[in-house]
């Protein structure tokens, strides 16, 4: 194999080359991705040509005279492009992973998508994505996708599954299926309960979710479903970390009949701080009803736990000044603006957990090569 090996080629003995694109994503969350691996980000050279056609150039290119001279190769590598995806710039991220992906393919490279985030709150532009990603694993230009999963909604779970008869119904086009790897940020939140909290503040502690509590949607049998789903992972997630006492720090809130407002419906947050879990936090999301009910309830205090949580300046200055509101946790999947600090803000990264998860990922292929 030319070049000098990296660490995680040097971990499989050199049987296969391992590659990491990061773009899309803040510089703190890909140097917290990268910093001290032993692995650099392969750069890619992106030029948009005056008839908007775009080219890229694998790990970019340096002029020698008048000749562009590529720095990097891919060919044979396994190349993990792990993506910002942001919901207000949908047509310029998915365009910018076709490009990446063509340009690894005409490369000899192998492509493995790695989202730290995807917009579960649309499901039209979600679905767009898995089709248009369908079609390159199709033809074996993408392997496999990571994510993280979505523990709290059904939008999202299956979308990748295009060959799924519910979808093709619909008329979404040709069916593909995408090898997905899901991962569970919710473990981060298990560690931090169970790590840093201490028994003695998380027997103080009842937890519920946020997530629709507040909205009145006109589909209300698929409200109605969603909200069962995180009542359930709330509770497996309160099982996880109390065993057979779980019922006791477990709350459920309920929409009033018509305009009503919200109450608790089962559990006792008296003296109690509630811990409110979401998959993401919208700038939008109407949390004040839900955090108002639990303190007429006899709450302490509220802490919110999002799964992601970004560039909401306007929805984190609410929460911070809330009186009721104890702290916010989230993790960084979303990048932040640098300004924004708060001091409720309490993030956990996905770095070291995404990083295992490219390894491992890795590791498995190459055996797999190898036992073929």
């Amino acid at each position: 194999m030319p070049g000098k090996l990296n660490s995680v080629e040097k971990m499989v003995g050199g049987r296969g080359r391992f590659r990491v694109i990061v773009h899309g994503v803040s510089p703190e969350f890909r140097d917290r991705l990268l910093q001290g691996r032993g692995v650099k980000s392969t750069p890619m050279g992106l030029k948009q040509f005056a008839c908007g056609e775009i080219y890229c150039q694998v790990g970019g290119a340096k002029e020698r005279g008048r000749r562009s001279v590529p720095e990097a190769t891919l060919k044979g590598a396994w190349t993990y492009i792990v993506s910002g995806w942001n919901p207000h710039t949908y047509a310029q991220d998915e365009m910018r992973l076709r490009v990446f992906m063509s340009a690894i393919s005409r490369n000899g490279a192998n492509s493995v998508v790695v989202f730290p985030h995807l917009p579960a709150s649309n499901p039209v532009d979600l679905m767009k994505l898995a089709n248009n990603l369908g079609r390159y694993a199709a033809t074996r230009q993408l392997r496999a996708v990571l994510t993280y999963n979505f523990p709290l909604t059904s939008i999202g779970r299956d979308i990748f599954d295009l060959s799924a008869p519910g979808l093709t119904r619909k008329g979404v086009g040709s069916a593909y299926a995408i090898p997905i790897v899901r991962l569970d940020a919710g473990l981060l939140f298990k560690d931090y309960f169970n790590d840093e909290v201490g028994r003695d503040t998380l027997s103080g502690m009842v937890f519920s979710s946020f997530e629709g509590k507040a909205r009145r949607s006109t589909d209300t049998s698929r409200q109605q479903h969603r909200d069962v789903e995180q009542e359930i992972y709330v509770a497996q997630f309160v099982r996880d970390l109390y065993g057979s006492h779980f019922r006791e720090h477990l709350a459920v809130l309920s929409p009033g009949k018509g305009k009503g407002p919200l109450r608790v419906t089962d559990g006792n947050v008296e003296n109690k701080i509630v811990v409110l879990f979401g998959d993401r936090l919208y700038e939008d999301e109407p949390l004040e009803p839900v955090i108002e009910a639990f303190l007429r309830s006899g709450a302490s205090a509220v802490m919110i736990a999002a799964l992601h949580m970004g560039r909401h300046s306007g929805r984190f200055q609410i929460l911070e000044e809330h009186a009721g509101v104890d702290s916010v946790l989230t993790t960084d999947t979303i990048s932040r603006p640098d300004e924004q600090n708060f001091g409720k803000l309490l993030e956990l990264s996905v770095a070291n957990d995404l990083w295992r998860a490219l390894v491992d990922n890795f590791k498995s292929r190459i055996r797999y090569e190898r036992d073929d």
